[in-house]
């Protein structure tokens, strides 16, 4: 662990899901991973990023390929290029297709950025804003991180101090 940020160290095939402490809000609007995959698992891996009610979660979906379907929650598909939004009971009300651009990098730094006035969330790629993903989305839902590699690290970035990247 570094004095500022959190490193997970993944070594077997199985899927692993990572929470946050605290939830997005007006004093904590973004949270940042960093994302190194040194060894995919085969055409298995994947990765998905977004914001959970840790209230309506149970704890048998950390054992289960089906955490995503979690009620109220919010998610990004970062290599399926997808948008995943799940209803309180848990089943999906929303798939969006081509949201972001496909993860090829074996190394890759994701960011959620929540909107309290407009009650928005975002997703970034390294650095770069990829536009509102989803809209009325309540304050305070948990950051949450699902990957399926064989071996890699995900490191949770105390990013107090972004700046969104501007592209002309």
């Amino acid at each position: 662990m570094s004095e500022n940020n959190i490193i997970l160290k993944k070594d077997n095939p199985s899927h692993g899901v990572v929470f946050c402490k605290t939830g997005l809000d007006e004093y904590n609007p973004y949270i940042e991973y960093k994302v190194k995959i040194n060894n995919p698992y085969k055409e298995k891996s994947q990765l998905f990023i977004g914001l959970v009610d840790k209230s309506r979660y149970k704890l048998s979906n950390l054992s289960s390929k089906l955490w995503r379907d979690s009620p109220s929650s919010y998610y990004w598909d970062v290599w399926n290029s997808s948008l995943i939004k799940t209803n309180e009971n848990g089943a999906r009300v929303g798939d969006m297709k081509g949201y972001g651009c496909i993860y090829t990098e074996k190394e890759i730094t994701l960011g959620i950025r929540f909107d309290h006035i407009k009650r928005t969330v975002s997703f970034y790629k390294n650095g770069i804003n990829h536009g509102i993903a989803f809209r009325n989305v309540p304050s305070g839902l948990i950051p949450s991180i699902d990957v399926w590699f064989l071996e890699g690290q995900i490191e949770i970035q105390n990013n107090i101090n972004f700046e969104e990247k501007v592209f002309l």
